[in-house]
């Protein structure tokens, strides 16, 4: 595919190489001599190539699945500090709450429904970790849209089916191979009493020997934050990263890599606020916490990855992954129902509106999580006549065990929403706690084939996977997909796609007790347009259905034995914009439209925002006094959406309150010193008109507000 960048008022000439005369598809491939065009400018938003849909490098325009991508300038322009934040500017992407208290923390929805555990190098990511893994180590996020099975395999879940909306991967940094050191730091202020304090090294290192290249790269991170609620006396939080990672280039044709990863956090456990009726019930600063109501975080990551280009058609790679985390919590909120579930949800919802006051759940955990995880993949490039052909072949296995003690309560007294004073348990008896131990495993064969040929690209692929549960029970799943892209022009390419995941329902019990082994399904169908309008933007607008059948659904009258008769259906639309405008003026943008519909039961609800909008607009000044001088404007908007607890909702009255929130940014050059080379201050100020908003939620009673009006100052340099 040939670009062309024209910006207005701009002209180009841009020599690619030389080429044949006469030359045609059938000829062989020609050496182009690669040439750096000056007046180019660089697209900060938009990701030039993607993977996370074939597992291969493909220009991101002619895949024929959508991935939106957050790159790395784009978490710097707007200033995220973990993954869970990044994610926020996907309108596709919901969270189910910014909290390790939750049986899923770590896994997202896309497109109205769980998607798969966020993935490195095709290892799922352990408990937590993809919630507060900071972004300092993140190159670029890949939201793969819709069922990916075919790729990742359909992935068996301790707490139901995952997998079925799409897939979250993760690049992480790599040495840059030069020598070079950055640094950011940043103060936080919160109107109401809030700060933080980060500061973040990046440092780069190669060595030159003879047998190959060696660079090392190390980012380290310390934070301290006083959120704008916490109150009482009770310490703030603090996380620590360090990250050590390793590239050898023995080498042209042989990479090896080694990344680490260490976090520790250690903050006041929050657990939200209640929404109700559509309305803030209590304050919007509350916090049912005390000084022992923590969270306490560690986590660590290991990948090994090889690669190595055999000859002109094969290549090779493989790796071995391992994954730790251990969540150890100390916490109360407002519980979800009454003690013994007395009366329904909706009865106890209405009498927290009218009285002010509720029960409260309480809860100590200490649980350790590791994934584990083994490949390896061979890819083919050949032609035959005039059709190229990509074929990658893969077998991998993936390992999850987890394993703690823990106790969950509900009060069986009422306490005030504005000022409470429950009794928070300070006690571990381990004898007395729930002992918990589970391990699942799972082994797949991937084959795939991408074929091009005249502007045309063809997808196929399949994978068949092998589940373990912990109970000694086998499940088997095929996962087939097919997509295809037609570059019509230069700037115009159609794509569409059929994708299929399916996994056991491990870890639910069938009326006759025993663990069901039946497989839930997901099927989408997506059709899209791609079209460059000018300069190097990108617009991406698809129209997507996804059918989700054969979930695990209550037995009639029964609380504890299930049936697999769940069936649902969310379809809608997405559109986003990445790339420059003009050479100053580069956007993010994104916006999707959702409908959801419980098929069994018969009844169309919101479950998830049916609009939401997120964008970031930055403008480079190109000449005078303020060369340089970069202005950020971001929005974010969520359309109100229905209350639900465990996925049902609640009342038609129950309502999350839709949003609009805007930040901006000034981002100054400063002069060049002897020890800083490249250096800039930057000011922000997120949420200016100081909304209220739910930004995340795990249920209704249990709302994560967004932060107050914030102003930032920042220092970032290069030397």
């Amino acid at each position: 595919m040939r670009h062309f960048t024209s910006y207005p008022g701009h002209a180009f000439a841009v020599i690619c190489g030389i080429l044949s005369v006469g030359a045609s598809d059938a000829a062989p491939v020609q050496t182009m001599t690669e040439m750096v065009v000056a007046d180019k400018a660089p697209d900060p938003f938009r990701a030039e190539t993607v993977t996370g849909a074939t597992g291969t490098e493909l220009a991101s325009e002619l895949s024929p699945q959508t991935v939106n991508v957050l790159t790395r300038n784009l978490l710097e322009a707007t200033n995220v500090d973990n993954l869970d934040g990044a994610l926020a500017y996907d309108t596709s992407v919901s969270s189910g709450g910014s909290t390790l208290y939750s049986r899923t923390a770590g896994q997202y929805s896309i497109r109205g429904y769980s998607g798969s555990d966020v993935t490195l190098q095709g290892m799922p990511l352990p408990d937590g970790m993809g919630i507060v893994l900071d972004s300092s180590l993140i190159e670029q996020v890949e939201v793969v849209k819709g069922p990916i099975g075919s790729l990742e395999g359909g992935q068996t879940s301790t707490m139901g089916p995952y997998g079925a909306g799409g897939s979250i991967v993760l690049n992480l940094k790599q040495p840059l191979m030069e020598n070079v050191t950055d640094i950011m730091a940043y103060t936080r202020l919160t109107e109401g009493g809030g700060q933080k304090y980060r500061l973040v090294g990046d440092n780069n290192r190669v060595w030159n020997r003879t047998n190959g290249q060696l660079g090392m790269r190390t980012i380290f991170v310390g934070e301290y934050e006083h959120p704008f609620w916490l109150k009482g006396g009770a310490d703030g939080g603090q996380k620590y990263v360090i990250s050590p990672s390793f590239l050898w280039k023995p080498d042209s044709r042989t990479k090896i890599s080694l990344n680490l990863s260490f976090q520790y956090i250690d903050m006041p456990a929050y657990q939200g606020i209640p929404v109700l009726g559509g309305q803030f019930v209590g304050p919007y600063n509350a916090w049912y916490g005390g000084p022992l109501s923590r969270d306490e975080y560690k986590g660590a990551l290991m990948q090994v990855n090889l690669e190595k280009k055999l000859d002109s058609t094969w290549t090779i790679r493989t790796g071995v992954g391992l994954g730790y985390s251990d969540v150890d919590y100390n916490l109360w909120a407002l519980s979800s129902g009454a003690p013994n579930r007395k009366v329904s949800a909706l009865e106890y919802y209405n009498s927290v509106i009218a009285t002010g006051k509720g029960y409260y759940e309480y809860a100590w955990s200490d649980t350790r999580s590791t994934n584990w995880n083994v490949y390896g993949q061979a890819l083919a490039k050949v032609r035959t006549g005039t059709v190229a052909h990509e074929i990658l072949l893969g077998a991998d296995y993936t390992g999850r065990n987890t394993n703690g003690h823990g106790t969950f309560g509900t009060t069986n007294q009422l306490f005030d929403l504005w000022n409470p004073e429950p009794p928070i348990p300070t006690g571990r008896d381990y004898g007395v706690g729930t002992k918990s131990s589970r391990t699942l495993h799972r082994t797949g064969l991937t084959l795939q084939e991408l074929a091009s040929w005249n502007g045309w690209k063809f997808l196929a692929g399949t994978r068949v996977d092998a589940h373990f549960s912990a109970e000694g029970n086998t499940g088997f799943s095929v996962s087939p997909r097919a997509g295809i892209s037609k570059e019509i022009t230069d700037r115009i390419v159609w794509f569409g796609n059929l994708a299929r995941t399916e996994a056991p329902n491990f870890n639910y019990k069938d009326a006759s007790d025993k663990e069901m082994t039946s497989s839930w399904e997901a099927n989408q169908y997506e059709s899209g347009l791609r079209f460059n309008p000018f300069g190097s933007l990108w617009m991406n607008a698809s129209w997507f259905m996804i059918e989700q059948s054969h979930t695990p659904e209550l037995l009639p009258g029964d609380r504890s034995h299930y049936y697999d008769n769940g069936k649902s259906r969310s379809k809608g639309v997405e559109i986003s914009l990445t790339g420059n405008i003009t050479k100053a003026w580069s956007s993010y943008a994104s916006y999707t439209f959702m409908q959801y519909k419980d098929i069994d039961a018969g009844q169309s609800f919101d479950r998830y925002a049916p609009h939401a909008v997120s964008l970031w607009q930055q403008y480079e000044v190109q000449g005078g006094f303020l060369t340089g001088t970069k202005l950020g404007l971001g929005y974010r908007f969520r359309d109100s959406s229905l209350a639900t607890l465990r996925g049902e909702k609640i009342a038609d009255n129950y309502t999350i309150p839709s949003y609009n929130v805007f930040d901006c940014s000034v981002e100054v050059p400063l002069p060049a010193t002897r020890w800083f080379a490249e250096s800039s201050i930057r000011f922000a100020v997120y949420n200016i008109f100081n909304e209220k908003y739910v930004a995340s939620s795990r249920h209704a009673v249990q709302c994560f507000v967004g932060d107050p009006r914030t102003f930032e100052i920042c220092f970032r340099s290069r030397f």
